[in-house]
């Protein structure tokens, strides 16, 4: 033990490296169980609403062609992303990490996002699409639900099934990208925001580029969406269009003599009143 010159014992230092009290420790102990308690309290809290948050509207059952299709369109996506975002983008531990903190923020902060996003949303739409669209809070909170799924696990591709069938025949179908794109926009900035709240240093830096990344791949995605329903409507109407015309089996050609049927776009051969989109058509 250390002494003095004058045979005392040394005073008790407090010094990074020395302990305090016995009795300062003992006061201190269960202030820290009580404070460590809360912060696993508020985690399994998290956890728990997370794990039970699930998408209201109709499942949407993917077919093995659907997947495929799906799957070799991400590929392609994740070649260029990676080549731009590196690490904090493609598959491995670094981004993989840093997804699923942004997940965990996401949930911690989940209703907030949706009421904003909802907010954002509605700003954009005239009282008409408002009457029309009457569940916005829940296609957000569901769209957002899928998204964050996503982030935690890449290959959980629900997400964009629902993407890929709202191209084709739901509200997708009947907006502009340009809009979708904005909407996403304003998505990043509220998960942006808080992230930029919740992480510091070099660690912040990674999580955001791995939301961009994630919302320019949500993004780049729906464009090939609109292309390949754009493609599909297209064939559908050239094989419309690509069907006989009925011709009049009258042997008399004067006007009025054939009975078939028409209609605006389809009509007889034989008849005066043919169109001439049919024309066209017949002549196709």
């Amino acid at each position: 033990m250390e002494q003095h010159s004058n045979g005392g014992r040394a005073p008790r230092g407090t010094g990074p490296g020395e302990r305090r009290p016995i009795a300062e420790e003992k006061r201190s102990a269960p202030h820290k169980r009580k404070a460590a308690l809360d912060k696993g309290n508020a985690a399994a809290l998290h956890k728990k609403t997370a794990a039970h948050r699930a998408p209201l509207d109709a499942r949407v059952q993917a077919t093995p062609e659907e997947l495929e299709s799906i799957r070799a369109q991400l590929d392609s996506i994740e070649l260029a992303l990676s080549a731009l975002f590196g690490a904090d983008y493609r598959r491995g531990p670094e981004s993989r990490r840093s997804r699923r903190t942004a997940a965990d923020i996401i949930d911690r902060h989940f209703d907030q996002i949706v009421a904003e996003w909802t907010a954002t949303i509605r700003g954009m739409l005239d009282e008409r699409s408002l009457r029309k669209y009457p569940h916005i809070p829940q296609d957000c909170a569901n769209a957002l639900i899928r998204f964050n799924e996503n982030l935690r696990d890449r290959d959980d591709l629900g997400t964009y099934v629902y993407l890929r069938r709202h191209c084709q025949e739901g509200m997708l179908s009947r907006v502009r990208p340009a809009e979708f794109n904005v909407l996403h926009i304003a998505l990043k900035q509220l998960i942006l925001k808080r992230v930029r709240a919740a992480v510091k240093g070099p660690r912040m830096e990674r999580v955001r580029e791995a939301v961009v990344a994630a919302i320019d791949e949500r993004r780049l995605m729906v464009s090939q969406f609109y292309i390949e329903s754009r493609e599909h409507a297209l064939r559908a109407s050239e094989e419309k269009y690509r069907t006989p015309p009925t011709r009049c089996t009258k042997s008399s050609r004067e006007p009025g003599s054939c009975r078939a049927p028409m209609t605006r776009r389809k009509r007889c051969i034989g008849s005066r009143r043919t169109t001439r989109t049919s024309r066209w058509w017949a002549a196709g």
